[in-house]
Protein backbone atom coordinates (compact mmCIF):
# COMPACT_ATOMS: atom_id res chain seq x y z
CA UNK A 1 0.00 0.00 0.00
CA UNK A 2 1.56 3.40 -0.94
CA UNK A 3 0.63 6.13 0.62
CA UNK A 4 0.57 9.97 -0.45
CA UNK A 5 2.63 12.85 0.71
CA UNK A 6 -0.46 14.47 2.25
CA UNK A 7 -1.41 11.50 3.98
CA UNK A 8 2.32 10.69 5.27
CA UNK A 9 2.67 14.19 6.50
CA UNK A 10 -0.74 13.52 8.15
CA UNK A 11 0.85 10.34 9.95
CA UNK A 12 4.03 11.83 10.79
CA UNK A 13 2.36 14.74 12.30
CA UNK A 14 0.17 12.49 14.68
CA UNK A 15 2.65 11.06 15.61
CA UNK A 16 4.91 13.81 17.05
CA UNK A 17 2.13 15.39 18.60
CA UNK A 18 1.14 12.19 20.20
CA UNK A 19 5.01 12.22 21.04
CA UNK A 20 4.90 16.10 22.79
CA UNK A 21 1.98 15.19 24.91
CA UNK A 22 4.02 12.56 26.12
CA UNK A 23 6.71 14.08 26.73
CA UNK A 24 5.31 17.26 28.11
CA UNK A 25 3.19 15.13 30.29
CA UNK A 26 6.13 13.33 31.57
CA UNK A 27 8.06 16.80 32.48
CA UNK A 28 4.90 17.86 34.22
CA UNK A 29 5.39 14.72 36.59
CA UNK A 30 8.90 15.06 37.11
CA UNK A 31 8.74 18.71 38.07
CA UNK A 32 5.16 17.89 40.25
CA UNK A 33 7.60 15.18 42.24
CA UNK A 34 11.04 17.74 42.34
CA UNK A 35 8.72 20.71 44.00
CA UNK A 36 6.94 17.82 46.05
CA UNK A 37 10.26 16.49 47.59
CA UNK A 38 12.13 19.65 47.88
CA UNK A 39 9.21 21.33 49.64
CA UNK A 40 9.62 18.26 52.09
CA UNK A 41 13.06 18.38 52.44
CA UNK A 42 12.95 22.32 53.98
CA UNK A 43 9.95 21.05 56.28
CA UNK A 44 12.42 18.32 57.73
CA UNK A 45 16.02 20.13 57.97
CA UNK A 46 16.08 23.31 56.13
CA UNK A 47 19.71 23.79 56.85
CA UNK A 48 20.50 20.93 55.22
CA UNK A 49 18.72 21.19 52.62
CA UNK A 50 20.28 24.78 51.61
CA UNK A 51 23.84 22.67 51.89
CA UNK A 52 22.46 20.16 49.56
CA UNK A 53 21.15 22.81 47.01
CA UNK A 54 24.36 24.56 47.32
CA UNK A 55 27.03 22.04 46.13
CA UNK A 56 25.16 21.11 43.07
CA UNK A 57 26.39 23.52 41.00
CA UNK A 58 30.42 22.91 42.02
CA UNK A 59 29.76 19.08 41.49
CA UNK A 60 27.94 19.59 38.32
CA UNK A 61 30.76 22.18 37.17
CA UNK A 62 33.53 20.24 38.75
CA UNK A 63 32.23 16.71 36.58
CA UNK A 64 32.29 18.68 32.96
CA UNK A 65 35.87 19.89 33.68
CA UNK A 66 36.95 16.46 34.66
CA UNK A 67 35.29 15.06 31.17
CA UNK A 68 37.04 18.00 29.18
CA UNK A 69 39.91 16.87 30.85
CA UNK A 70 39.47 13.09 30.53
CA UNK A 71 38.07 13.58 26.72
CA UNK A 72 41.33 15.44 25.80
CA UNK A 73 43.52 12.85 27.51
CA UNK A 74 42.04 10.33 26.09
CA UNK A 75 41.58 11.73 22.46
CA UNK A 76 45.48 11.11 21.49
CA UNK A 77 45.30 7.45 22.32
CA UNK A 78 41.91 6.59 20.58
CA UNK A 79 43.39 8.38 17.47
CA UNK A 80 46.26 6.18 17.38
CA UNK A 81 44.13 3.50 16.58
Amino acid sequence: MCLSHQQSLLLDNAFLAVCLQVNVSVLGQYLLQIMGSLSLMFVLNAALTGVLLAVVPVVAIGAVQYGTWDSAIQHPAVSGF
